[in-house]
């Protein structure tokens, strides 16, 4: 790629949360003339053990109208519980509280089985 002199191109391993928020919030105000309603949120469901240990968890986000599950994680002596899909329909449920309209599932784990749009709970086309 050829980039304007006085810049360069750099591969950063762990990008720092400042780093990452630079480049969501420039993404954010370009995107927002674009979009009804621009906001987003970050959020966490969590299953804690009594001692706070987290024992499960769903990580997304919400923006533009549509929920995003980034992370999913149930622990190995809790899975096949219902426990996964319980933070799902939990994510589902506060989005939905929100007004947003869209949910989409999008998974680092080597077994996930793609998960398709969702519209207010039920399969989209």
């Amino acid at each position: 790629m050829d980039l304007p002199s006085g810049l360069r191109l750099s591969f950063e391993d762990k990008p720092s949360w400042d780093d990452r928020e630079v480049v969501d919030e420039a993404l954010g105000e370009y995107n927002a003339p674009f979009l009804r309603d621009p906001s987003y949120e970050y959020f966490g469901l969590f299953v804690r053990d009594e001692a706070g240990a987290i024992r499960a968890g769903l990580v997304g986000n919400t923006y533009a109208g549509w929920l995003f599950v980034n992370l999913l994680w149930v622990h190995a002596e809790l899975r096949r519980k219902g426990i996964g899909s319980g933070l799902i329909a939990e994510a589902e449920r506060r989005a939905i509280g929100f007004g947003w309209k869209l949910a989409r599932a999008i998974s680092r784990a080597l077994t996930a089985i793609p998960t398709p749009v969702r519209i207010l709970g039920q399969i989209a086309n």
